[in-house]
């Protein structure tokens, strides 16, 4: 038997979505709200789905709301043997539960299984169009699965479950300490999800890549998992040796050969920028994927650096100032 957990706060037309898009499947479903003041409450009640509103006194964060659902889903429904976790900004294919259920039966080692998640409105903007990018995963066996995804009620019993002390990044961490113990995770074709990230602005996406640098700090300061290891220290080269290097560079020739020899330095610094764009978007090129996307991903990915950069830096200094981590959110 599978059980569904969805997780939201304020995701408003979103998880009316979601909602109706699992309500047909006949699994039991127990929505957790983290503070909503959009009405997801009472739409999820209306549905006749179980609501769990988590108290507004502790600290939000998904893997809090995710191991609520799943204590409350399995004391309900003991016999639940698959629960599947879903962010509430996401519509479910119909055939889904059934047949990442069924993978799992057929591969006991496995703990966790996702299909493919994709972006409803990738066209929208460039930063939808990178989040659908980062949906596109291989197939197969991997480190992660995202938020989306069924996990063996067995295994994360035994491991506890996501550690709600994380506020980004806990699925990793928890797929990280499942595949310590034995256990794979695991990646297949099927269609999955459809996410709506709704990302419209440049301030959203900031927030978004300051959060991936904030979690990701905290993560790898915690658990060591080598997993945001190399993110960060990209973010540190690109957003802040880098264009350091070249300014003390460019004030030493000047001071030596004149102002033009300065300027042409720091173009140079430029034209680093740009061959590290090209040469990113010749790694990350796919199948299916066009040039020009590509380039735009390439392009979204170096501008990133600085966001992420600046929250593991003030994830940084909150850890040196003895102060907790708090939830960042973009929407």
């Amino acid at each position: 038997m599978l059980g569904i957990v969805v997780i939201g706060r304020n995701e408003g037309t979103r998880l009316q979505a979601c909602l109706n898009s699992l309500v047909a499947s006949g699994n039991p479903i127990v929505y957790v709200d983290s503070g909503s003041t959009d009405g997801s409450v009472d739409f999820a009640r209306s549905l006749k789905i179980e609501v769990v509103e988590l108290d507004k006194s502790i600290g939000f964060s998904a893997g809090r709301a995710r191991h609520a659902g799943f204590e409350q889903l399995t004391s309900r429904f003991p016999e639940i043997e698959f629960a599947f976790f879903v962010d509430g900004d996401c519509e479910v294919v119909q055939d889904w539960p059934t047949l990442g259920a069924q993978f799992l039966r057929e591969h006991p080692q496995v703990a966790a299984v996702a299909g493919r998640r994709r972006e409803r409105f990738p066209r929208q903007s460039w930063f939808n169009l990178e989040c659908d990018w980062e949906w596109d995963r291989p197939v197969g066996e991997t480190l992660a699965i995202g938020g989306d995804g069924i996990y063996r009620v067995f295994a994360y019993r035994t491991l506890g479950g996501f550690d709600a002390s994380v506020t980004a990044g806990e699925e990793p961490e928890f797929c990280s300490r499942l595949r310590q113990q034995g256990w794979t995770i695991w990646r297949v074709s099927d269609e999955m999800t459809i996410h709506n990230a709704d990302l419209t602005s440049w301030r959203q996406w900031w927030k978004r890549q300051f959060r991936t640098g904030y979690g990701g700090f905290d993560v790898e300061r915690r658990f060591h998992l080598q997993l945001f290891d190399r993110i960060l220290r990209g973010a540190a080269f690109w957003s802040v040796i880098y264009p350091a290097a070249f300014v003390a560079a460019s004030l030493v020739i000047a001071v030596l050969f004149g102002t033009t020899a300065a300027i042409l330095t720091l173009s140079l610094a430029f034209v680093g920028w740009c061959i590290q764009v090209l040469l990113i978007a010749r790694r990350e090129c796919r199948p299916g994927w066009l040039l020009p996307d590509t380039l735009k991903i390439a392009c979204l990915m170096m501008l990133a650096k600085l966001p992420i950069a600046i929250g593991a830096g003030l994830a940084s200094l909150n850890h040196w100032r003895g102060i907790g981590n708090r939830i960042v959110e973009y929407k």
